[in-house]
């Protein structure tokens, strides 16, 4: 599941995703100056549209990012930076082999503050894949909270472990993941 912002039209907000005033923890809804939700939300508040939107289909990504590209490529932009899972890069990669990636994109991949290592393993061959290609290239690993408690050890552990195959580490410090803990790990990680 995806947590970043995106727009939602209007016609498929629901009375109940958004019915109280308040910003869910580790999240935001974007309102107007008369407090009515816009449409854009960030990380945890996503989850309030996808318990009752149903997600995208393969080719309404694939047309989603096709838009983005052109909406790109007319403002004159030409290279991107962009975090998925193996499975987004992969939508990415498939507009690549299309020839309709026209943008230099560097794509971080996304992780958990616990993966498995079948999980590594496949960001390992998303990079064998796309470690220096000029299109689509990755080499970061983006550390998304995944809701479990995680001390600053255990994410120091995580750091290095990706610090030690060559991975530039981005960490998503937000609740339940502080920025000090944060901090604190990659200095320990340093150590």
């Amino acid at each position: 599941k995806q947590k970043t912002a995106y727009e939602i039209p209007k016609r498929d907000w629901s009375s109940d995703v958004c019915s109280s005033d308040l910003n869910p923890r580790g999240g935001l809804i974007a309102r107007s100056r008369r407090g009515e939700p816009i449409g854009l939300l960030k990380n945890t508040a996503v989850d309030l549209v996808t318990r009752v939107v149903p997600p995208p289909t393969r080719p309404q990504q694939l047309a989603a990012l096709r838009s983005a590209i052109g909406e790109a490529n007319s403002a004159g932009i030409t290279s991107i930076q962009t975090v998925g899972a193996v499975r987004d890069i992969a939508l990415w990669d498939e507009l690549r082999n299309t020839h309709e990636l026209t943008l230099r994109t560097y794509a971080a991949v996304e992780t958990t503050t616990r993966p498995t290592d079948v999980e590594l393993a496949a960001i390992e061959e998303m990079r064998k894949q796309h470690g220096d290609d000029p299109l689509l290239k990755t080499g970061s690993v983006e550390i998304v909270p995944d809701g479990s408690p995680t001390s600053s050890q255990d994410l120091a552990r995580l750091i290095d472990r990706l610090d030690r195959r060559d991975w530039q580490v981005w960490i998503r410090a937000e609740a339940p993941l502080s920025s000090r803990a944060a901090l604190d790990a990659l200095q320990a990680a340093a150590e």
